[in-house]
């Protein structure tokens, strides 16, 4: 009897212990989130991406969690650092500002940081590292030796007659003046938000330095008011290697922080970027993608660097970093119109309880006047290659790669110069650079096949490998568009109690995702 006894316990405990390692997360992703902070679909997609799924883990048991959500990491938004980049800094700080106050993101409880509650916000680089390109004679003159650039981003406030008389659109005004004036309300016009809110902003954890209007400093409790040092202190604050970066805008912040404490990077998990152009066309020179266009230095500094545990696995295979360029962005298929509608209707209710943000009966009204993600969700304009419904999410995919990893299905292998449909498969590491030498290929990506052994080749020797200094990176191809769609995007934006169990409108790609 004892001996039975004695099975029968032992046979509970593995039972027991098999349901808790089925339960586990498959990573808790701890992230940084540094951008440009555009309002619309990508940058304004990612914040709320990353937030709702932060509320998401917040709010359901582990076990809950991973029987819902298969694959899916619990992510935790550790803060924001805002950039210059397709918006001057001041324009993006209040864009972010703004956002956070619609989804209420002040009862978003903030893990393993010193702040009790709420995610917080900095300002950061208002320039990039050449800082003297932002005067008109100057990129004049970078134009006649790199060739014309068309978007242009921030840089427009130099170049653009109508934006240098705005001042709106000066990179060293107060942030709160254009929050006051278009972001927060005013004339609530052309900005994505829609309506008129009056008043300031009133979100409590917005940090910054002091303004040039003489408007004091606002730090967090540690005393840090700008997005460097909040970088910094993040990761050593954190045991290391816990911390991941998601940048998807410039990578001045980065940059500067690497500068001022180069430690950091052995403390990081890993760092993704939305950046880059290295088997396509650029969408600012014709070489080059925007955000590493914006600035070449930053760029090559973060891609060369050693990031993360030189131990460890994703380390041999792929640098620690992933890269989503405007390769992968160019294969995925437009959420159709009749899937963002539905994703929108579940997301906001009538009910402020209901919910996914718990928005006030009069946020209600107004997030559903402007529909702000979602008419840009919608309206996409088409990219590269002619795809048929070929949108260009850019900075949702690298943040849907945190999310769950199974939703890249295919990775760049070989180097930019031979690259063929073939040559698209598992995950692998490639040797990466940008050029930041002031000429045709200004703040173009390139990538070398891996050499072995790896950093010591030396270019136009004939050997494989990149230039000495490289490091690899895994550059993303496919998506899952089911798995993006339906299982990332969709429960992120939707009304939690509406979540378990059920989906909006299946969406269905209409193309295969071959080029």
């Amino acid at each position: 009897m004892k001996n039975l006894i004695l099975c029968i316990i032992l046979v509970l405990a593995v039972m027991f212990s098999s349901a808790s390692a089925f339960a586990a997360y498959p990573e808790v992703k701890r992230i940084i989130l540094d951008s440009d902070m555009r309002p619309g679909p990508d940058d304004g997609t990612v914040l709320c991406l990353l937030a709702g799924w932060t509320r998401i883990g917040n709010t359901m048991t582990e076990a809950a969690y991973t029987a819902e959500y298969p694959g899916h990491n619990k992510i935790e938004l550790l803060g924001i650092a805002v950039v210059a980049g397709n918006e001057t800094e001041p324009r993006g700080f209040a864009h972010g500002v703004r956002q956070l106050e619609i989804i209420n993101a002040d009862n978003i409880v903030v893990q393993g940081t010193s702040i009790p509650t709420g995610i917080p916000i900095y300002e950061g680089a208002r320039y990039g590292l050449r800082g003297g390109r932002m005067n008109r004679e100057v990129l004049e003159a970078e134009f006649r030796i790199t060739g014309p650039v068309g978007y242009q981003g921030y840089f427009g406030w130099a170049t653009n007659s109508s934006y240098a008389n705005n001042p709106d659109r000066d990179p060293m005004q107060p942030w709160m003046n254009f929050y006051k004036s278009t972001a927060g309300g005013g004339n609530g016009g052309g900005n994505g938000y829609g309506g008129v809110r009056p008043g300031g902003p009133t979100y409590p954890y917005a940090y910054y330095p002091r303004q040039i209007d003489g408007t004091p400093a606002n730090a967090d409790p540690n005393g840090i008011d700008n997005a460097v040092d909040f970088i910094i202190h993040t990761i050593n604050s954190n045991p290391p290697n816990t911390i991941s970066i998601i940048a998807i805008g410039p990578l001045t912040n980065i940059a500067l922080a690497l500068r001022k404490d180069p430690g950091i990077a052995a403390r990081t998990k890993e760092i993704v970027y939305m950046g880059g152009s290295f088997y396509m066309k650029g969408n600012s020179s014709a070489a080059a993608e925007y955000n590493w266009w914006a600035d070449p230095e930053a760029a090559k500094i973060c891609v060369r660097t050693s990031w993360g545990d030189r131990n460890s696995a994703g380390y041999r295979n792929y640098g620690n970093q992933v890269v989503s360029g405007l390769e992968a962005h160019a294969f995925l298929p437009l959420l159709p119109s009749n899937h963002a509608t539905s994703i929108a209707r579940n997301r906001i209710s009538s009910n402020p309880a209901q919910n996914t943000f718990a928005l006030t009966a009069e946020e209600v009204a107004w997030f559903n006047q402007s529909q702000y993600f979602y008419n840009e969700l919608v309206t996409q304009c088409r990219w590269y290659r002619n795809l048929p419904n070929a949108g260009a999410l850019w900075d949702v995919i690298a943040a849907a790669w945190l999310v769950n990893p199974a939703v890249t299905t295919g990775w760049y292998r070989t180097a930019s110069e031979n690259q063929t449909s073939a040559s698209i498969g598992a995950m692998r590491g490639l040797y990466i650079d940008v050029e930041a030498d002031l000429n045709s290929n200004y703040g173009r990506s390139t990538s070398y096949s891996p050499g072995d052994p790896p950093n010591q080749v030396v270019e136009g020797s004939g050997l494989t490998g990149g230039p000495a200094g490289t490091q690899k990176a895994a550059i993303q191809a496919y998506t899952d568009a089911t798995l993006f769609w339906n299982r990332i995007v969709a429960p992120s934006h939707m009304d939690p109690a509406k979540v378990a169990g059920s989906n909006p409108t299946p969406y269905i790609p209409t193309n295969p995702l071959v080029p």
